[in-house]
């Protein structure tokens, strides 16, 4: 039973890496990187995106912050 167990999660192990792997070589669109106070945001999306983004983290950083002074 271990060793099914095992075998099974080796085998998911090199399936995710091999996707990864293809992934990581496909270039698809720029990079882009957007600096907020508090965060960097780094993005294969649009401008407008990354700023969306920025603007997300640095409210959970304020509630989180107000939260946990």
């Amino acid at each position: 039973m271990l060793k099914k167990a095992v075998t099974r999660t080796l085998g998911l192990l090199i399936f995710f890496s091999a996707t990864l792997t293809v992934l990581a070589r496909d270039p698809g669109a720029p990079w882009i990187q957007l600096n907020s106070p508090h965060f960097v945001v780094l993005t294969d999306s649009n401008e407008k995106q990354a700023r969306h983004i920025a603007g997300q983290l640095e409210r959970m950083r304020a509630v989180f912050h107000t939260l946990f002074p």
